[in-house]
């Protein structure tokens, strides 16, 4: 498998992180040979290093040395025209819309409108709670409040929500409870279910659903095919 080096942008938030070294875990889980740098602090991020914390010369024998794969996360920095120069470039961004450098990716379907190629991602399942204790209140779900819904529901949170497309396809119908209208008594019998035995099973439903839809192997399957695609020069979407 080709040598990856994963680099995370400034931008890119906690939870975002969190899924980011969930997906790498599951690389190396295949032998997968992935060096993960963040533009930033690396609490969310295992196995990682800080850029930041590099000299001068060491970031620059990792943008000039060894040959490889790179692959951005979130927004480029101004620097990354020499990775492009040298190395097959893959992006995955978070934002609704984006100017790509590199081979364009997404995680989830819903924000792949240009024909971009979709990675499954995949959840740590870090501090679950057997006893749901907590509600994730999320209201018109766009794709990246699923994903961060996702996030927290494999740490033990319930999620109480409007019924969404984006929900439905990450954590199951039976994943979530579902609000009807937006008012203070909707959201108070939201609270008390989420507390209650139905909001143990509406967890216990939809991490389930997430380790059968968002497994370790099927994240790591994406990757492998759409680093084959980026060095295959396939085109998909539109490149930058």
């Amino acid at each position: 498998m080709i040598p990856c080096i994963w680099f995370v942008s400034r931008e890119v938030s906690s939870w975002e992180q969190a899924i980011i070294s969930s997906m790498a875990a599951s690389l190396r889980a295949r032998g997968g040979d992935v060096s993960l740098y963040v533009d930033g602090g690396t609490a969310e991020l295992a196995e990682a290093c800080s850029w930041r914390a590099l000299t001068g010369l060491e970031r620059a024998g990792r943008i000039l040395g060894r040959g490889g794969l790179w692959h951005l996360w979130g927004n480029a920095p101004s620097w990354w025209w020499l990775i492009r120069l040298r190395f097959r470039t893959v992006h995955t961004s978070f934002e609704e819309k984006t100017v790509w450098k590199g081979y364009p990716s997404r995680l989830f379907p819903e924000l792949a409108r240009e024909g971009e190629t979709v990675l499954i991602p995949t959840f740590a399942t870090r501090g679950a709670a057997d006893n749901a204790q907590s509600g994730l209140h999320v209201g018109g779900a766009t794709p990246l409040d699923a994903l961060r819904a996702a996030s927290l529901t494999m740490r033990g949170l319930v999620v109480a929500a409007f019924p969404s497309p984006c929900l439905d396809a990450i954590l199951g119908t039976d994943g979530y409870f579902h609000v009807s209208e937006d008012s203070e008594e909707a959201w108070r019998q939201a609270l008390e279910v989420v507390a209650s035995e139905e909001g143990r099973r509406l967890a216990a439903s939809a991490r389930h659903y997430l380790k059968e839809h968002c497994s370790a192997d099927q994240c790591a399957d994406s990757l492998i095919t759409l680093y084959r695609r980026a060095m295959e020069g396939r085109t998909e979407g539109r490149r930058a």
